[in-house]
């Protein structure tokens, strides 16, 4: 998970360079924009049954 959250963090600072660089076009020539990043961790509830019963990570 290390390397993935590192890659969205630089994700994240690319996009807010653009946007720096953004403010110097005039407004009128601009579009808006957004950058939702998530994660999550999940398990898709058809699995459950699959589960070790003994606590160990497979």
């Amino acid at each position: 998970m290390g390397q993935l959250n590192r890659r969205i963090e630089n994700l994240i600072e690319d996009y807010n360079d653009f946007v720096r660089r953004d403010r110097m076009v005039p407004i009128s020539e601009r579009s808006g924009t957004s950058l939702v990043v998530a994660l999550l961790r999940w398990g898709f509830p058809a699995f459950d049954a699959l589960k070790r019963s003994d606590g160990v990570k497979a």
